[in-house]
């Protein structure tokens, strides 16, 4: 939804194609209110030839005294370019675990393939199609499903529907509003957006947890859980920043740099 998406793939923040042409080698990001519990003071990312190579996570521990906890994730990748391995470290001398990814052929062909994104007790599964497509995910934690999401695409290759488990099944609409394009796709408990320019970036994505038994919120909260990114660019298809605006924390920016 928003600019970390998932497991260092391919998102808004990490566009091979952009970063590699700009011959940019590292980026920095810090957010303005840098108290928020749930997101990031301050992040590097380096990067070699598109790829991103290692990134640097800090978390504000003690605003007065300066003191933060850092998280550095290595990426290693295997002789097709696919991530093979992410070992973790940080600056407390802390342990963690070393995740590893193995790819199986589910066909015979290089394209159609299953992940494994293994740890000592969660695995992460997915499979593509012939196209590359990603075409299911499960999580499995200690041999619970947790997650299991199936992805459907129309003839034109494009998305054209999801089904979970959990959330049921969202339809994708595509419409277009002045000279934006919309995505969007809603059921009874959630509703997503995606807005594009004519250059293909994405504006605007927001996200809405529908009024429902069981909706966990904060004590006096009301209504619809909603939460909104509005993304800016550079001249060169970088991103420069993100607003953030949702109903559990205040608004704020992460504003990004580039080397």
């Amino acid at each position: 939804m928003a600019v970390h998406g998932g497991d260092y793939a391919v998102t808004i923040l990490n566009t091979s194609a952009i970063l590699s042409k700009a011959g940019i080698r590292q980026i920095n990001a810090y957010q303005s209110v840098p108290e928020i519990a749930k997101a990031f003071s301050k992040k590097t990312i380096n990067v070699n030839n598109g790829r991103i190579e290692n990134v640097t996570i800090c978390y504000a521990i003690n605003q007065s005294t300066n003191s933060y906890l850092c998280l550095k994730d290595t990426i290693l990748y295997n002789s097709f370019g696919r991530i093979a391995e992410v070992k973790t470290t940080d600056n407390k001398d802390n342990k963690y675990l070393r995740y590893h990814r193995e790819y199986v052929s589910a066909s015979g062909t290089n394209n159609s393939f299953i992940e494994q994104y293994l740890d000592d007790s969660l695995m992460i599964y997915r499979s593509y199609n012939d196209n590359g497509q990603l075409v299911n995910l499960r999580r499995v934690w200690k041999e619970q499903e947790v997650e299991n999401t199936s992805f459907y695409y129309n003839p034109d290759g494009l998305p054209d529907s999801t089904y979970n488990t959990d959330m049921g099944t969202f339809l994708f609409r595509r419409k277009k509003k002045g000279k934006d394009k919309l995505i969007e796709m809603t059921n009874a408990v959630a509703s997503y957006r995606w807005v594009y320019n004519l250059a293909g970036q994405c504006l605007s994505s927001r996200y809405i947890l529908k009024e429902r038994p069981g909706l966990i919120r904060k004590p006096g909260y009301k209504g619809e859980l909603k939460t909104e990114f509005n993304y800016y660019y550079n001249l060169n298809g970088t991103l420069s920043k993100v607003l953030t605006k949702s109903f559990d924390t205040p608004d704020f920016i992460i504003y990004y740099s580039y080397l």
